[in-house]
């Protein structure tokens, strides 16, 4: 009995690990960044990885640096730039490393702190000394993190829906999980979930659930964030962030902010919810919050007019 227990137990272990390569998927038709890229769109090696950007206006004028959220890219801020272009700002909007048109790879570093360096360095190769810096959800920690570093290349600090890793927040059992990921058999596997599940249909379900109106979500939505699915190996940057996710707390407290700070937030967030936005209010002395009433997690997409307006009266 002991020696059929014990064989059992062996072909599940010769499963386990010989699965991912028998469940293979069929190849499909990936296309280049460049193939994807906008008529503004430049590309540019930042310490070995190459960054996609967009870029605005006129670098004379006060600059604006747009940090999307987790899943987002320069697609996020699509209804931002032109009220910024109108206003006579310079705006740079770009793809962090594993995201949108961007370099993605499974070595490449997804901490918040070498992000928020990308941006530092990207500001230093545009010319850019000082910049109003505009963090949405994930970006907003990683902006958080860009003050908290190089606090002289931030004229102000605006947070948007912001997920902010404070640096007493656990990150034993979060190491401990996400460094799983990379481990044989469950990177492969890891692998084929993400390659099977995450479609443009999965795509329209997650913004389905970050938006308040649910009408919002359009075809052309749902194909602008879905665009990086057609780039090959997208998933490894995917692996990759969950693997870093825990070095992501920042350095400081927000009580050690010394900059200017405004914070949007959507009334209906069921991601982030408004009472987080409260407590970022009290920490960081001296921030002014703004709430926008019919917006989930998406406010510069779901209320473009009342975000900009927003915006635009803290641009000075």
């Amino acid at each position: 009995m002991r020696e059929k227990i014990a064989a059992a137990i062996v072909a599940v272990l010769i499963l386990l690990t010989a699965a991912p390569y028998i469940f293979t998927l069929p190849s499909d038709d990936y296309r280049k960044p460049e193939q994807l890229a906008g008529f503004n769109s430049l590309f540019d090696t930042i310490n070995g990885v190459k960054i996609h950007y967009e870029i605005y206006g006129d670098p004379v004028n006060p600059a604006v640096i747009l940090i999307h959220g987790f899943g987002g890219s320069t697609f996020t801020w699509r209804d931002t730039i032109p009220a910024l272009l109108e206003n006579k700002f310079y705006v740079v909007a770009l793809d962090l490393k594993g995201f949108g048109l961007s370099e993605r790879g499974i070595n490449l570093d997804y901490s918040h702190e070498s992000q928020a360096n990308l941006v530092n360095d990207l500001m230093d190769n545009l010319g850019i000394k000082e910049a109003f810096i505009v963090g949405h959800s994930m970006g907003g920690n990683v902006a958080t993190f860009l003050t908290e570093l190089h606090p002289e290349k931030v004229r102000k600090l605006i947070l948007v829906d912001a997920q902010i890793f404070r640096p007493n927040y656990d990150i034993i059992k979060v190491s401990q999980v996400s460094q799983l990921i990379t481990v044989f058999p469950f990177d492969q596997y890891a692998r084929q979930i993400l390659l099977r599940y995450i479609t443009p249909s999965t795509v329209r379900n997650i913004l389905s659930s970050a938006y308040y109106d649910k009408d919002l979500v359009t075809d052309y939505t749902v194909d602008g964030y879905a665009q990086s699915l057609k780039i090959k190996d997208w998933q490894e940057s995917l692996i990759g962030i969950i693997r870093d996710q825990y070095k992501n707390n920042l350095p400081n407290p927000l009580e050690k902010i010394e900059k200017p700070v405004r914070i949007i937030w959507g009334l209906q967030d069921t991601w982030i919810n408004l009472e987080e936005g409260k407590k970022i209010n009290i920490e960081i002395k001296g921030s002014v919050m703004d709430v926008i009433e019919n917006a989930g997690h998406m406010p510069m997409e779901e209320s473009p007019e009342d975000f900009n307006a927003i915006l635009l009266k803290d641009l000075k």
